[in-house]
């Protein structure tokens, strides 16, 4: 059994970014818009807070109540995106019941679109036209490149450690199992895409090699369900029996079957931060070219 250490990935990442960052010659900004007060989101802003600033990037958060309506919303990300000295836009999700998601996200150009979520951010990266990454796909790139098993990042590539495998993506949602069905397939993987978990789970993950699993459901996937030496990437996050942040694996058993997983918390969650300033980064620097 292997257990992949997203922190420590997700810290090295950061010190590399400092460095990229001092050689900007100006601080570049990220504007994170917040609607409504969800316990969850609120937490993860203040992470993408925390990680910005640590790296040399001013992060401002336009938080709106929860009455706000969609219109107002779009008229403020224009303006926010419009502004010269703003390097990236993030719209938080989940957004509240009844707020149009895609209409918000149309929003925030490709430029500016550090997590790839607009209909033309996901058009563009499906054909390989952006620099930037879905950060789950990023980070899981990351993961299997530090447990020794992964693609190197290289889409289009035959010899992808991936080529040929049996890929299960448990969770079709756009932030998790949508990105990364399209960069396994472009990895040329085998792919199956469970969007709403049954009864057949255990027979449908029994024979992958790489699990990718995003429905925020603990422990709906168990390691007695997989075959010996499979890897689990684990994006899932929900809160367990105990009170306890806890993934959509349970890892119980995982080092009798020799498997390969990242753990939550400390495994997808650091890194989705991470690779969101990447973004960021890679787009100023483009900016800087330009």
């Amino acid at each position: 059994m292997s257990v992949i250490d997203g922190k420590k990935i997700a810290d090295d990442v950061g010190v590399r970014l400092k460095e990229r960052v001092a050689l900007l010659g100006r601080t570049p900004r990220l504007v994170i818009v917040q609607v409504g007060e969800d316990a969850a989101s609120t937490q993860f802003v203040a992470r993408k807070k925390q990680f910005g600033e640590a790296i040399g990037v001013e992060v401002r958060v336009h938080q709106y109540p929860v009455t706000v309506s969609t219109n107002e919303v779009r008229k403020r990300l224009a303006q926010i995106t419009h502004e010269k000295e703003t390097d990236g836009v993030v719209l938080q999700l989940p957004l509240p019941e009844g707020m149009n998601t895609d209409y918000l996200l149309a929003a925030i150009p490709v430029e500016k679109d550090v997590d790839v979520l607009s209909q033309k951010s996901v058009g563009a990266y499906s054909v390989g036209r952006i620099a930037t990454t879905p950060p789950v796909v990023r980070s899981a790139q990351m993961l299997l490149e530090y447990a020794g098993v992964g693609a190197q990042g290289k889409p289009h590539v035959a010899q992808s450690a991936l080529w040929g495998k049996n890929c299960v993506v448990v969770g079709a949602g756009r932030l998790v199992g949508r990105p990364l069905s399209t960069w396994l397939m472009r990895e040329g993987a085998v792919v199956t895409v469970v969007g709403a978990p049954s009864d057949a789970l255990a027979d449908i993950v029994h024979n992958a090699d790489f699990v990718f699993l995003g429905t925020g459901q603990v422990g709906i996937v168990h390691a007695h369900m997989l075959k010996a030496g499979a890897v689990v990437i684990d994006a899932g996050s929900g809160v367990g029996s105990d009170g306890k942040i806890a993934g959509d694996f349970d890892a119980s058993g995982a080092d009798e079957k020799d498997i390969t997983y990242s753990p939550v918390p400390g495994g997808v969650g650091p890194l989705t931060v991470a690779v969101l300033f990447e973004n960021l980064v890679i787009l100023a620097e483009d900016r800087k070219k330009s």
